[in-house]
């Protein structure tokens, strides 16, 4: 079972782009884009919650609800600096969110081993 959650949220996020650059503008693809990311980023989130102790659990709940809201302020202060676009804001959330998976997946990993 763990073997087949680690698969899971490792998996690739090429099909989930080529979903999305059929919409054609790039407003449109980058909030697609940026939606299911974030639903890979939840199930990776609640495959770990699911290998962890209670108190492992209220750990990472509160870690990720903070990390949310540094990803979000982070995002809203580019957008602020660099361009006044939906683009932006959603551009940062993906490359976070990306990188959130990646740590998630690493204590997937670790907690596999």
């Amino acid at each position: 079972m763990k073997l087949i959650m680690l698969l899971l949220a490792l998996g690739s996020f090429s099909a989930f782009a080529a979903k999305c650059d059929e919409l054609g503008q790039k407003a449109l693809v980058d909030q697609c884009q940026f939606d299911q990311i974030d639903a890979r980023l939840i199930t990776t989130y609640q495959n770990v919650l699911t290998l962890v102790d209670r108190r492992a659990e209220v750990l990472l709940r509160t870690s990720q609800r903070g990390w949310v809201q540094m990803r979000d302020t982070q995002c809203a202060a580019e957008d602020y600096l660099f361009s006044p676009t939906l683009e932006t804001v959603n551009t940062c959330k993906i490359r976070m969110t990306r990188a959130r998976i990646s740590e998630l997946n690493l204590i997937l990993r670790r907690m596999n081993h």
